[in-house]
């Protein structure tokens, strides 16, 4: 049986002011959106890096092409790793069984 990729983003989703504060604990909540330093470069300010807190969908705009539409793939971008890894560390995070 593969990973329920959809099951974790919608779980994740779900609490994803405490799943974006684990992964990304520079943050803070404004408005509908989350704003955190970028990990992946020499991120001095908080602005550019920012989740939506209702859909999952993230960018950084200081960079072209740096964007996903779900947390699993913020979390591939963050740590580096494939999605489905990702995936596995946010699901084991939130306790689901995969």
């Amino acid at each position: 049986m593969g990973i329920d990729f959809q099951r974790i983003n919608t779980e994740a989703l779900a609490r994803s002011e405490v799943v974006l504060a684990w992964m990304l604990p520079s943050g803070r909540v404004m408005g509908w959106r989350y704003f955190a330093l970028n990990p992946r470069r020499e991120d001095k300010h908080i602005g550019s890096f920012s989740v939506d807190l209702q859909k999952g969908v993230w960018c950084d705009f200081a960079l072209c092409e740096v964007s996903g539409g779900d947390l699993i793939s913020l979390g591939a971008y963050i740590w580096d790793c494939r999605q489905g890894e990702a995936a596995i560390r946010i699901a084991n995070y939130l306790n689901i069984r995969t």
